[in-house]
């Protein structure tokens, strides 16, 4: 069992998942991806459990939207007001897309979002899909880099 985690793992490294700043969102990324990695080799050692759906179910329907900052989504439709609104994130491939769905933020950008394995070297990928004079960032990256 415990090489079965180990070798997911390793792929999530590979894959770039959690190998930048922690944070509250790539902490939830690795709970997910060891969680996922648990319960398939347990499934391997107990493929007659049926206990294992409940918690797929929970991984994959979890209530994103409970764990946003209040008025988040009022704050995106703000600046759909003022122009194009983009999510720019990075994380799991199947993980991240579910949870910005889930969360509503991809209904409140009209599925305008962008996930990256790093979002920072995406930049040229992110200007080409959306170009504009300008272009607003914000959250924790964007806060980082306001005080270097």
């Amino acid at each position: 069992m415990i090489s079965s985690v180990t070798s997911n793992v390793n792929l999530a490294r590979l894959a770039g998942i959690g190998t930048g700043p922690s944070s509250k969102s790539s902490s939830l990324i690795w709970a997910t991806v060891i969680i996922s990695a648990l319960c398939n080799a347990y499934r391997v050692e107990h493929p007659q459990d049926i206990h294992l759906l409940s918690m797929s179910s929970f991984l994959v329907d979890y209530p994103f939207a409970n764990r946003l900052y209040p008025e988040s989504l009022d704050v995106l439709e703000r600046f759909r007001s003022w122009g194009e609104t983009v999510i720019l994130s990075d994380g799991d491939v199947v993980f991240q897309p579910r949870k910005i769905e889930r969360s509503g933020i991809f209904e409140t950008v009209e599925g305008k979002v962008l996930v990256y394995i790093h979002k920072e070297e995406a930049l040229d990928d992110v200007a080409r899909r959306y170009p504009a004079d300008h272009y607003v960032a914000g959250g924790r990256q964007a806060a980082d880099s306001d005080r270097s």
